[in-house]
Parts: C-alpha cells; sequence; structure tokens
C-alpha cells in the first residue's frame, strides 16, 4: 500500500490528449520539477505556478533554476491529475473548487511536493476541480491526507478574461 503521509508528485492520470507540447523557459525562471504546476509569464514563457495564479499545465520534465531552455508540458485542459491534499477531504468535496500549495520539489527526485490546499476549498475563484479521490487501497474519504483526482478550472487557455497571462 502506497504511504499517503509523504509528499507524492502530481501526475497526469488520464482525460483529454495525454501528450505533452514544448514550452520556453527564460534564463530568470524558478526551478521546475517534475509534476510542477506551470504557468505562462507575459513574456509568453512558462515558470512555476503559485496558488491563486492561472495554469498553463503540468510539467512534464524538470529544468534547473535561471537556465534558458524548453520543457514539456501537459497543456490539455481536459486532463485529469493526481495530486496530494494536504489534510482530510469528505466526499462532499466533489465538484468544489480548491487551490495549489506550490511548495519546493524534491532535489533528490526531481519530483514536484505541489498539493491541494484543503483549507482553501470553495466554489469560485480557485485553480482546481475535485472530481474524485483516487482509487487506491487505504485511500479513504475523510483519511488524515487523501490522493484526489482533478482538473485544471482556472486554465490559461479557456480563461475568458483579457488579463495578463499568469495573472
Amino acid at each position: 500500500m502506497a504511504d499517503l503521509q509523504k509528499p507524492w508528485p502530481v501526475r497526469q492520470m488520464g482525460g483529454g490528449s495525454g501528450s505533452s507540447r514544448p514550452y520556453t523557459v527564460a534564463s530568470g525562471n524558478s526551478r521546475i520539477f517534475l509534476g510542477d504546476f506551470v504557468k505562462l509569464t507575459a513574456e509568453g514563457h512558462v515558470d512555476v505556478a503559485a496558488a491563486g495564479e492561472r495554469i498553463l499545465g503540468l510539467a512534464a520534465g524538470t529544468i534547473a533554476a535561471s537556465t534558458a531552455g524548453e520543457i514539456p508540458v501537459y497543456d490539455d485542459p481536459t486532463l485529469l491529475f493526481r495530486i496530494r491534499a494536504d489534510g482530510a477531504a469528505a466526499e462532499t468535496t466533489k465538484g468544489n473548487l480548491v487551490d495549489i500549495k506550490a511548495t519546493t520539489g524534491n532535489t533528490d527526485t526531481n519530483e514536484s511536493k505541489h498539493e491541494v490546499d484543503i483549507s482553501e476549498i470553495g466554489t469560485v475563484s480557485r485553480q482546481l476541480r475535485i472530481m474524485d479521490k483516487m482509487d487506491t487501497p487505504g485511500n479513504d474519504w475523510g483519511g488524515t491526507t487523501i490522493m484526489l483526482l482533478c482538473q485544471i478550472y482556472e486554465h490559461e487557455l479557456t480563461q475568458a478574461d483579457q488579463a495578463t497571462p499568469g495573472v
């Protein structure tokens, strides 16, 4: 059985095309870990998304800080992602919206430690929609931590407003 108490990298789990596309990274970027949520910057590059920012997708690779280059990104708005909640979640959270906790990734494995901030659950202005929980032994509604299936709600490619990318 998986240890749900330890951080797990966010993973693409289904829906959409399942393919990634390359995006450019500017030389002033933050370190991007495998499974980090990324945003578009005003210059058209990608960087790590913070809580409350619109999300372009999920990094399908890794790149060091302050390194210009390219990184593959799962950017399909209909993709489902596996992500760990930072606390207990009830079945009534399905369909609700949450923000991410964009913590720094694991430098040994190069994997993301992004989580759902379950204390930020709501019905408007959040980054992700909770679709369900992972069907895994020991992953129960109401447990201390839980692995959720989520979809990007505030997606960079589906927002109707005219705001600056990444803001």
